[in-house]
């Protein structure tokens, strides 16, 4: 399943942009956001799932503070899952 995913760097850029683009400046990527976002790319979840699972959670959040990636893992398990079904 990993052969079908991005590079690594792709996979790490795509979350930080959209991380980027919903906070409406540019973000570093903390250590442990790092790790976590590894952590899916390890797992072999599809980018698509993962900025799937990471906005809904930020839709789910209070307006204007950081979410740190560990609060995502529910909704990126959740949105994997319904991938996967189709």
């Amino acid at each position: 399943m990993r052969n079908s995913l991005p590079s690594e760097d792709v996979y790490l850029n795509a979350v930080n942009r959209l991380l980027a683009e919903r906070f409406g400046y540019p973000l570093s990527l903390s250590p442990r956001d790092v790790a976590q976002i590894m952590r899916w790319y390890n797992a072999g979840i599809p980018l698509a799932a993962v900025l799937e699972g990471v906005a809904d959670a930020l839709n789910k959040k209070r307006e204007g503070r950081l979410t740190p990636l560990i609060y995502c893992v529910k909704t990126v398990k959740v949105a994997a899952k319904r991938r996967r079904r189709f």
